[in-house]
């Protein structure tokens, strides 16, 4: 069964890659195509020595300002980055 190897497209549009919990660095290397976007909101230390402590949650709060309710929305929406990168590959 092919099912069981591939994830149907339904399955891959909810799946989530990044969680606000997730070191800067690690999501960064994980998922390179996010760095522009990151870039936009204000995350500017993705190649900084602090990225490697620092989660996205504490980057997006602390350097954009950004309430709880905006950070889910920005994690969100780059998730859907990848998640369009993914379908694109």
């Amino acid at each position: 069964m092919q099912r069981n190897k591939m994830e149907t497209n339904q399955e891959q549009e909810e799946k989530i890659f990044i969680k606000k919990d997730m070191i800067i660095s690690e999501a960064v290397e994980t998922y390179p195509e996010i760095v522009p976007a990151l870039q936009e909101t204000g995350v500017h230390c993705v190649g900084c020595h602090i990225s490697s402590f620092e989660t996205l949650e504490q980057g997006l709060s602390g350097h954009g300002g950004y309430s709880e309710k905006q950070v889910d929305e920005i994690i969100e929406m780059l998730n859907k980055l990848v998640r369009l990168e993914r379908k694109e590959q």
